[in-house]
């Protein structure tokens, strides 16, 4: 299995735990891990060490970004994640033998199979397969009525099995380095703000089970603006294969409330950072948790009652 990971050393630590997951629901699986990082050399030492009897590789990007510009985008990330987006969006030329690749972002853990989902055929007119966001899509703003059936579905990048083969026939690199340049300045998330307004039909909508972020659980929202029946949404809850830990709501953040988050906890406990602790506590942060749990409970009661009462 062909896997993705693209993180600056801020996040080394998460990225062990998640491939440490990937690695413990798939025993019998072996994997080759395509890294981009900021430090290679300090990357490769502890990755190398922690996995040392696991059956995997890890072959490393290198990649030139000099050619492009930095991004003026409407939050600021910091230029090693501008060279990310570059890198993602440019994919299908760097890894040039390869035809499909599973691209996980490291604020996940998978704690389930994820076979199914990276052996799935894709249509013809599909470059990638992904799970809906719960936000509706706002392509307007970047000039494009959307049609069909995803006018107002986008999808998160996050977990996503990426056809390469399609994406160098298709263009998408060119098309994409096109469209951020273009709408730098009002990019949230760049990669999905590029991807998404480009491609919106030409995407396969998979459970939102491998894909599970914090939005599903935490926040009200429309089912019916949502391309999934109760039943999935039920099943993804109840049994996610892949727990997006996105958005503000981290494990390793003393603010999280995610319901989830002590999978990662469990999977950290596998590796060298198992002592790892959170350390920003206060009383100020007490309260201001304790506030955003009284805030999410009663959205969150009747998401179950509307999911689970049946």
């Amino acid at each position: 299995m062909n896997i993705l990971v693209t993180f600056d050393q801020t996040f080394l630590q998460h990225a062990v735990v998640m491939i440490r997951s990937l690695i413990y629901n798939h025993p019998d699986l072996a994997f080759t891990i395509y890294v981009y990082t900021d430090d290679a050399s300090k990357t490769d030492s502890k990755l190398s060490s922690e996995f040392a009897n696991d059956d995997v590789k890890f072959k490393y990007i290198d990649f030139d970004h000099s050619k492009y510009p930095p991004l003026k985008t409407k939050f600021h990330y910091g230029e090693q994640y501008y060279k990310i987006i570059y890198l993602r969006l440019n994919i299908g030329e760097i890894l040039s033998d390869l035809d499909r690749i599973l691209l996980l972002d490291t604020d996940l853990v998978v704690d389930g199979d994820l076979c199914e989902f990276y052996n799935q055929s894709l249509a013809d007119n599909e470059l990638l397969a992904a799970i809906a966001e719960v936000r509706p899509s706002n392509f307007r703003k970047f000039g494009i009525e959307p049609e069909h059936r995803n006018s107002k579905t986008n999808f998160n990048c996050g977990a996503s099995l990426i056809d390469l083969k399609k994406w160098r026939e298709w263009g998408v690199s060119g098309q994409s380095m096109e469209h951020i340049l273009k709408y730098e300045e009002i990019l949230g998330a760049p990669t999905q703000d590029t991807l998404n307004p480009l491609f919106y039909n030409n995407w396969k909508i998979c459970s939102p089970k491998y894909n599970l972020h914090h939005y599903y659980l935490l926040y009200p929202f429309q089912m019916e603006d949502l391309p999934y029946s109760q039943r999935t949404l039920k099943d993804a809850i109840e049994n996610p294969v892949v727990i997006h830990y996105s958005g503000s709501m981290r494990p390793w953040d003393y603010l999280d409330i995610n319901p989830l988050s002590k999978r990662y906890w469990h999977y950290l406990r596998m590796t060298t950072y198992s002592g790892y602790t959170v350390n920003d506590k206060s009383l100020k942060n007490f309260l201001l948790k304790t506030f955003r749990k009284l805030k999410v409970a009663r959205s969150r009661r009747n998401l179950e009652k509307k999911l689970f009462a049946q």
